[in-house]
């Protein structure tokens, strides 16, 4: 695990966590080419219990908050208040590996330009050794293997198959820490949102969390 801050951090938690705009920020319009079928039998807030996620974020978070811009089939929040009040929230995410993949692009050019997004992106394309074209159609494994590109390029590589971070955001006076994986097909990640969330001991258990909604996402996610 790993402190980051500053815009690079921010940066690295966009694009792996794949958080998309904030709640609070105008949302760009959605491409329906990119949209994605939404298996109704699947449903992600179901995936971590309520306790798991009161643990997480160090307190009770017990009202749901809104969709996922990029992936509402794949995501939930929960905060302790009605989302733009909410002071402490989590947004936790489980996806096959190329639903993730093949919004990437999109994550990308919503990103802030001062942060030079397409520059890290042309650098984690190379370290995976794959083009963009291909992300659309790419495999399981392949799209794991962009993850943890990703993670290397930004210098924060897996550790025991998850990355983690976090950062303190002074502009909104918040602190995040955020947790993901890939592997066995499956993507997933967790970002917590706090006054007190840039700590070793926030990282910890979202670095928990994750791993146990990793492994319930592999065994529920349909095919």
């Amino acid at each position: 695990m790993r402190l980051m801050t500053g815009a690079a951090a921010l940066m690295v938690s966009v694009l792996l966590a794949g958080c998309g705009a904030a709640e609070d920020e105008p949302r760009a319009k959605k491409s329906a080419a990119t949209s994605t079928a939404t298996p109704a039998r699947y449903v992600p807030c179901d995936v971590l219990t309520q306790a798991e996620r009161d643990e997480v974020a160090g307190a009770t978070i017990d009202y749901q908050g809104e969709q996922d811009f990029y992936f509402p089939e794949w995501s939930c929040s929960f905060g302790d208040a009605p989302s733009q009040t909410a002071t402490t929230s989590i947004r936790y995410q489980a996806m096959r590996s190329p639903v993730w993949a093949a919004k990437v692009p999109d994550l990308i050019d919503t990103t802030p330009a001062v942060q030079e997004p397409r520059a890290f992106f042309a650098a984690v394309l190379q370290q995976a050794g794959v083009e963009e074209s291909q992300l659309a159609s790419i495999d399981p494994n392949g799209a794991c293997d962009l993850w943890e590109s990703f993670a290397e390029v930004a210098g924060d590589p897996a550790d025991g198959g998850v990355s983690s971070s976090s950062m303190t955001e002074p502009e909104f006076n918040f602190q995040f820490a955020s947790a993901q994986t890939c592997s066995e097909g499956v993507y997933a990640s967790l970002t917590l949102r706090s006054r007190d969330a840039d700590s070793s001991a926030a990282r910890k258990r979202a670095v928990q969390a994750v791993k146990a909604l990793h492994a319930r996402a592999v065994d529920s996610l349909p095919d």
